[in-house]
């Protein structure tokens, strides 16, 4: 046929193949020798819709285990979608599956035309589909990654058509998936989430410029649905009306620079203490301006509740130049699975945990000596304890337990997990 593009071929294939099942095999990949050999032993006295294969992954004549999915034997296809989405690997990608015709066809599970990452799109909608999946122990598919490639080049054009293909894909995706938002629903368009989030994270800053926000817009907003959300209206009034003004000024005031508001601190979580929390805030600029930043600042402060904001510009967060109070924001959004992005995006790549513990151990010292400098003017002062005081002391618990090992989420579970560990009844 002239040449219409990977999906339009594939479709074409599965119309005109005439065999109980079908693979798919890209021109500049192979096959294992004893394919065939262990897919028939698979199809002897079995029928599956769906057999995924084993995938070696071949870049730069490295091996690389992205590919390395769970093996097990039957199970429906939501469980087998489930299991993938939870080891977190790379799965969707048609090349690693051998497909039963009839149920292709039944099912008219055909790939999206005048796309690239249709693979990513068809595939997780096939499986939600299957009624049995087995997942083998066997290699099937050599994949060779080469330069120059359809799925590889990286100029800036391929690049911004290619992550654009790939957030509307997840969008249909975590659209598909949430139809019946139970618990497995929910990890699976975590997942799809969260391989858009690593995506965005690897383009450069001119690709970013030139994304869906859009549709970047439309995804955070179901995602915040689905899960644990910081939803503004449920925080106290004057709080809540504090942050539309404060989200309103930074829409009106960057306009197409934002890229990004994220809420943070006890706001963040959904637990203000009224009077006494502040409103934490990380906006994230396609370029910082300083005039632009005096002047949303200078409006900002006209509020009656404190608001701290953190900027950070694109290049930053590309080269990681983050503080640690960002890094923790982060890693209370991976492991609580919360999304306090009120705006936008969150751009900012995953944290590990030891990351944390080694700016605190870096960070202890001066907490403590800024601690115990605050602590002698408050023997020497008349007035009532301040607020920083407390929140200075807090801090230097969460410090001290980050160090040991444990995280703990929000101010309410450090006091707590304090009085628990050197059992105190009471505070005074």
């Amino acid at each position: 046929q002239i040449n219409q593009g990977v999906s339009i071929a594939r479709n074409n294939g599965i119309k005109q193949s005439k065999g109980e099942y079908i693979v798919f095999v890209d021109s500049d990949d192979e096959i294992f020798d004893n394919f065939f050999i262990n897919l028939e032993k698979v199809i002897c006295n079995n029928s599956y819709d769906v057999i995924k294969t084993k995938v070696k992954c071949i870049e730069n004549k490295k091996y690389d285990n992205r590919f390395e999915v769970p093996i097990f034997t039957t199970k429906t296809g939501i469980k087998a979608l489930c299991e993938f989405c939870n080891s977190n690997k790379i799965f969707a990608t048609s090349w690693s599956y051998i497909f039963k015709r009839d149920f292709i066809v039944k099912e008219k599970m055909f790939f999206k035309k005048n796309t690239t990452h249709e693979d990513y799109l068809l595939i997780p909608m096939i499986l939600s589909k299957a009624h049995s999946v087995i997942s083998t122990d066997w290699y099937g598919y050599k994949y060779i990654k080469r330069k120059n490639s359809m799925s590889t080049s990286s100029d800036n054009v391929n690049e911004t058509i290619r992550i654009n293909d790939f957030i509307n894909n997840t969008y249909e995706l975590i659209k598909y998936f949430k139809k019946n938002p139970d618990d497995n629903s929910k990890k699976i368009c975590y997942y799809f989430y969260n391989r858009m989030t690593i995506k965005i994270t690897h383009v450069n800053s001119n690709v970013k410029l030139n994304m869906n926000l859009l549709a970047l817009d439309k995804i955070e907003k179901i995602i915040n649905n689905l899960f644990n959300i910081i939803d503004i209206n449920d925080l106290p009034n004057e709080y809540a009306e504090t942050i539309k003004k404060v989200l309103n000024d930074s829409k009106t005031i960057f306009k197409k620079d934002l890229i990004s508001v994220i809420l943070g601190g006890s706001c963040g979580k959904n637990n203000p203490v009224v009077g006494w929390s502040d409103i934490d805030l990380y906006i994230i600029l396609k370029s910082y301006e300083s005039h632009k930043v005096k002047l949303f600042s200078s409006i900002i402060e006209k509020y009656n509740i404190h608001i701290g904001v953190t900027f950070y510009s694109l290049t930053e967060i590309e080269n990681n130049i983050i503080d640690n109070k960002t890094k923790i924001m982060i890693y209370e959004k991976q492991k609580f699975r919360v999304n306090p992005t009120l705006y936008g995006y969150c751009p900012f790549r995953k944290i590990n945990y030891t990351k944390i513990v080694l700016n605190d151990k870096n960070n202890l010292p001066n907490v403590l000596h800024e601690f115990r400098r605050m602590y002698i003017k408050l023997l020497s002062s008349k007035n009532s304890v301040d607020k920083k005081y407390i929140k200075k002391l807090l801090l230097l618990i969460k410090c001290y337990f980050n160090i040991k090992g444990v995280f703990l989420y929000g101010y309410e579970n450090v006091i707590l997990e304090f009085l628990k560990v050197y059992n105190i009844k009471e505070i005074n």
